[in-house]
């Protein structure tokens, strides 16, 4: 008896294109997978001009998904269920320094994973890639590493996906990036938010106030200038809200003019003297000087005061 082609669970797919009054449009909605059904069954019906149609709509998605692989910044990576590497593509080439008919067949975890200082793996069970296998869950990371051919480490961003074939894990998809110039900037970022906070420390020891202004409203205020002033940081944000209401209006209009210049010119003018309101209505004559951080298009115009109690 022939064989018969294809499977009868691939009749739908076949059937909705076969069916279609407009056969193109029904063809490029099916998903890739019932396309590849679609073909299947087209071949057990003995349907050569459909299964033409079908077999070159399906090479089409493939290139599409060939290019795609291919040319994505992003490293990705495939391997089968019991984790051995299926496919690579350039990026993750590039960034790994294995060529993809050497990384191929090799343990994912022995071969690209960080090591101990004996150059033992770590255990499967702590690697959260291999989650996606275990759990048949999506499994993502923002702080991970992988190990180059020349044993060097990087750190990385990365999605696993399980890969299911009639709902059995069949392997998983990991796409990954390697994040060395974000931690770079973000350690540059916390070490310059480490030395604002110290600039800040001192000026609270010596009772020097530091203001933050964002578009004229006040953001931050240091501990030195909520004792000097009288006022905690919620009222300076809720009640008093703009700057220049913390001047008396014999003063407002001169410094209104004062940051104008600032503005204006760019620079840093020479301190200027003026009035501040306390909390319960007073006046403090203060030192002050104002700096304007580089301000970007589109962004929010910040000012930073430094106030000295004459």
């Amino acid at each position: 008896m022939q064989p018969l082609l294809g499977d009868r669970r691939f009749a739908h797919s076949y059937e909705i294109v076969r069916d279609a009054t407009d056969r193109t449009a029904a063809l490029h909605a099916l998903p890739d997978a019932e396309v590849i059904a679609a073909l299947a069954h087209a071949s057990r019906e003995k349907d050569p001009l459909l299964a033409n149609v079908l077999a070159t709509e399906a090479a089409n998605r493939m290139e599409r998904a060939r290019v795609v692989f291919e040319n994505m910044a992003d490293g990705l990576l495939s391997v089968d269920a019991q984790g051995r590497v299926l496919s690579i593509n350039r990026a993750g080439e590039k960034m790994l320094g294995w060529p993809h008919n050497e990384l191929v067949g090799k343990d994912k975890h022995a071969t690209i994973h960080p090591k101990d200082e004996k150059g033992i793996p770590i255990p499967k069970e702590d690697c959260r890639m291999l989650h996606a296998l275990r759990s048949g869950e999506v499994a993502r990371s923002e702080q991970d590493v992988l190990t180059r051919k020349d044993g060097t480490t990087f750190p990385i961003s990365f999605t696993a996906a399980p890969v299911r074939v009639e709902g059995e894990v069949t392997g998983m998809v990991v796409a990954f990036r390697d994040i060395t110039e974000r931690k770079a900037f973000e350690q540059e970022r916390a070490s310059w938010l480490n030395l604002v906070d110290a600039v800040y420390h001192v000026h609270d020891e010596l009772g020097i106030g530091t203001l933050i202004v964002d578009d004229g409203r006040i953001h931050y205020a240091n501990d030195a200038f909520r004792t000097l002033f009288g006022y905690s940081l919620d009222e300076l944000k809720a009640e008093v809200a703009e700057v220049f209401t913390l001047f008396p209006p014999d003063d407002r209009d001169s410094f209104k003019a004062y940051l104008a210049d600032l503005y204006i010119h760019g620079t840093t003018p020479r301190p200027r003297k003026a009035h501040i309101l306390r909390r319960d209505g007073s006046h403090v004559l203060s030192e002050i000087w104002v700096a304007k951080v580089n301000h970007q298009p589109g962004k929010v115009s910040r000012l930073v005061f430094v106030v000295r109690p004459v």
